[in-house]
């Protein structure tokens, strides 16, 4: 906490904040940083557009931007995606459209979906970022199956 309070407490010691001109400076790094919170994804779009973006290598973003671009343009496009939730009618209205399939591992309880319902649930996402099996690696890399005998069945 004492931490993020010195670099305010230093700022409050060493500023002159007599001169007109700092209060004109820091009400323009304010508004600055409120219309950028508030026009991000556009912001995002016309950065990417100038400058380039390539999802898969950050790497050669930083290069090619520089260090004080990079900071700027990933920070904004971090603002463009905070923040932005589904609510529980649309999404009731997506689940609603889906396909109901019967095995024997659907197990899912209406209830809890309910629009009273408070109870939160955990959402499993599995991101297979390439179809690579482990276990055609050898048993001496992998001794056994990391994946469940269920997960093998899909």
């Amino acid at each position: 906490m004492f931490i993020a309070l010195l670099p305010l407490l230093l700022a409050w010691i060493f500023i002159p904040f007599k001169r007109v001109a700092i209060w004109s400076v820091m009400a323009a790094l304010v508004a600055a940083a409120i219309l950028t919170a508030h026009f991000s994804e556009p912001l995002q779009v016309a950065l990417d557009k100038r400058f380039g973006n390539s999802v898969w290598n950050r790497a050669e973003n930083f290069r090619q931007r520089g260090l004080a671009l990079h900071i700027a343009q990933e920070s904004i496009r971090t603002l463009a995606k905070v923040g932005k939730f589904p609510n529980r009618d649309s999404v009731r209205a997506v689940t609603e459209q889906l396909p109901v399939i019967n095995t024997p591992h659907t197990n899912i309880n209406t209830d809890a979906m309910s629009a009273n319902s408070d109870e939160q649930r955990n959402v499993h996402v599995i991101v297979l970022e390439s179809f690579f099996d482990p276990i055609t690696l050898g048993p001496t890399w992998v001794p056994e199956d990391p994946f469940p005998e269920d997960f093998r069945e899909l």
